[in-house]
Formats: structure tokens, sequence, C-alpha cells
């Protein structure tokens, strides 16, 4: 095979990539697999060695990841109570998340298409999202299995994902670059069209997780890359912004308002907040196994006896922690949550070190990803793996760039 077709094959697997990041679970997975695999006979027939050249960091984050993984099962096998038997299914789900940016980094790295192909495509693409995202505010349809289904209240818009909130967290992880480009490009037409395509899905998944980071990241983006005038002006439309929401009556600010509201419908508990009650089950699961951990698929049967420890027995909404890392800490143990928070420390390392990566673009990304965890168990949604999958596998691919003294074209990142 001529190096000439071997990029032509790593362009389409990058298309690919991009094209199925709106879509759901199972069109991810079968791209996964397929890029992964035909990713790997392309690496390894051109530069079988590349895939082992890695800094330190990288390779420290390869290890932490697995023993993560492999803690899991580890700590699901230890305890009797737990009768899961997905375990090599979560095992591969996960590990996904190690083995495979390495590989796409070199597919990304070998494609042939020019900055503006890249750039056109991922602007249709994200309004075309943020049409899918409009349409279903407006009439309400949803993917249910292989149909559609229309609500019949309004419906918060989640794309072809299966939750609102896991289009919010998968916006987030993709927003910071986003933003930069706006900062960075203020005259880009591309840059604003998608930055404004995002701020809509934003507000239609009715997040206010999603919405208060975004908040908290362009307040903090304005101050850390602009100066003089333009951080004045930037803060003072921010500020009448936020003036305007909350004065007149919107889909956020009532959003906002129900948090404190009485008649609050998403509350079902007498606690403040539902997840409050949530966190409180989660402290007795930890608390009976603090180091190891019960393992993965901590299912409704399982919690049950924690909420009814609680005096909630019949709570109807006996959900997860709605936290990732007291999740991860009910899951792994401390041993579990140690090797969770190595891994993204040796991530935050390993590809801000070449002089072509922005260390603040990395700063924001993890940032908004920790800060959005702590009431979404967005680790644990597939959509969100595979997107940090995409997001590693750009990063490794500029990092290929800059050491063979090239600018790659890369979109995202």
């Amino acid at each position: 095979m001529h190096a000439k077709s071997i990029r032509a094959w790593a362009t389409s697997l990058c298309i690919l990539l991009l094209i199925v990041l709106p879509a759901g679970t199972a069109a991810q997975s079968i791209s996964l697999f397929l890029t992964g695999a035909i990713g790997l006979f392309l690496v390894l027939k051109l530069k079988p060695g590349n895939l082992w050249n890695q800094n330190v960091w990288e390779k420290l984050s390869v290890f932490a990841y697995s023993f993560f993984c492999l803690w899991l099962s580890l700590s699901t096998w230890l305890n009797p109570k737990n009768t899961s038997t997905s375990l090599v299914e979560n095992f591969f789900g996960f590990i996904a998340l190690a083995a495979l940016p390495p590989i796409l980094g070199y597919c990304w790295h070998l494609e042939n298409k020019k900055q503006e192909f890249w750039e056109r495509l991922t602007c249709g693409l994200i309004v075309i999202w943020a049409l899918v995202c409009v349409s279903q505010a407006i009439f309400g349809w949803q993917l249910v299995g292989v149909g559609i289904e229309f609500a019949p209240r309004h419906m918060r818009a989640r794309g072809f994902y299966s939750h609102p909130l896991t289009l919010a967290y998968v916006l987030l992880i993709l927003w910071p670059y986003q933003l930069l480009q706006v900062w960075k490009k203020p005259r880009s037409v591309t840059a604003w069209v998608n930055a404004a395509a995002f701020i809509i899905m934003f507000i239609l998944s009715s997040s206010r997780t999603a919405q208060l980071c975004v908040l908290l990241s362009i307040v903090w983006s304005a101050v850390r890359l602009l100066n003089g005038r333009k951080r004045q002006a930037a803060l003072a439309a921010l500020l009448l912004s936020c003036f305007a929401l909350i004065v007149t009556p919107n889909p956020i600010s009532q959003r906002f308002a129900e948090l404190w509201s009485s008649d609050n419908p998403d509350r079902f508990s007498s606690y403040p907040d539902d997840r409050v009650a949530f966190w409180h089950a989660f402290s007795r699961i930890i608390a009976e196994r603090p180091i190891i951990g019960h393992g993965i698929n901590l299912d409704r049967h399982y919690r049950h006896p924690y909420y009814e420890a609680i005096g909630l027995g019949d709570f109807s909404k006996q959900y997860e922690a709605h936290n990732q890392l007291i999740e991860i800490l009910a899951e792994g143990g401390l041993i579990g949550l140690l090797a969770f928070l190595f891994w993204l420390y040796c991530v935050s390392r390993a590809y801000p070190r070449s002089k072509e990566a922005d260390p603040f673009l990395w700063q924001l990304t993890l940032g908004i990803f920790l800060l959005s965890g702590m009431t979404q168990n967005a680790f644990q949604d597939n959509e969100v793996r595979f997107t940090l999958i995409l997001l590693l596998s750009l990063a490794k691919a500029k990092q290929l760039a800059a050491r063979d003294g090239e600018l790659t074209p890369l979109p995202l990142t």
C-alpha cells in the first residue's frame, strides 16, 4: 500500500469520527471499532515504531487509566453482593479511552485535507446538530430505538443522544476550543457561527450546570486572554446579558428560579435538592467499602437498601450519585478514585508540552470537565468518553505535527 493510499484511508477515518460525533452510542461504538482496527493496520503498515514513541506522561496516563479499568473489574469481582455480569463489556467500553487515542492520533496526523476543509465540515456538522436540537424543542420529538416518538409536552433537546444532560456534557468538552476561537479570531464568521450554535444547544438542553460552566468559562477566558478595552467590552456585554436574563422571563431564569422554589417540579424529596439525597445515600455506600469500592453497575436494586437506611425507601428517584467523583469512589473506592485523578493529571501534563500546544485550552477543558461532573455522572456516559477519545486523538496528532515541524490542520484542537 502506497503512502498516498494510506493518507486517503486516514482521512476517511477522520471524517467518519467527526460525522458520528452527534450520533448515539451504537454508531459511535461501531465507528470506534472500524477506525481503531483500520487505523492500527495503517500505522503498522507505515511506521510501526510510532505507537511506542510517547513521552513519559503519555505512558503514565495509559498505565494509570488501564489500572483504573482493571481495578473496577477487580472490585466488582471482590464484592459478593455485586452480581454484575457485564465485566468484559464494561472493561472494553472503558479501556478504549487508553488504547485508541495513540492509534487515531496517527490517523489525524496522516490525513491530507487542508484546514479550510475541516473548518467547513466542522461548522456544517455543528450547525446541523443545533438545528436538530431546535426542531426537538419545537416539535418535541426524540429517537426511541429505531423510531421517532413525540412527547406530549415541551421536551429538553438531546439531539440523537439518550438524555439532554449527555448532550450538555459532550458540548462542554468541546466548548473551550470554540470559545477560544472567538477570542483569538474575532473577525472569523465561522468561529461566531459555531459559538452561537453551541449556545443555542446549551440553552435548549436546559442544563443549569452546563449553562453556569459556560458563563464561568467566558469570564475566566476573557480575564486571561483579553487586554484593555477588549476585556472591558467583553465583560460589560456579558454583564448586560446576565442582567437581561435575570430580569426577564425566559427558560434560563425560570430553570434557575426553580432551584429555590417550593414548587420545583424536579424535587421529589425533602432535601434542598434531590442530588443531596443521592449523595447522602452514596455516603452510606462509600462508608461500607471505602478503599476497594463496590464495583460497577450499582443498579437500583443494589442502591435500594442504602436509600431505605436514610428514610427514602419509597423515594421514586433512587438514582446514581449524579457526581462522577462520588460515583467513582463508590465503584472503585479510594484506590479507583486516586487512579482516575492521577490519569487526569498525567493527561494534563502529556499533551500541552509541545510549543504548538495551548496550555490554557487544556486548563479550561479539564477544569470544565471536573466542575460539570459535580452534578452528573458524565464520565459514565459512552458519548462523553467517545468525545474524550476524539479530543485526546486530536491532541496526539497536534503533538506529532509539532514534533515533525509541521502545523497539521486539525479541527476542534
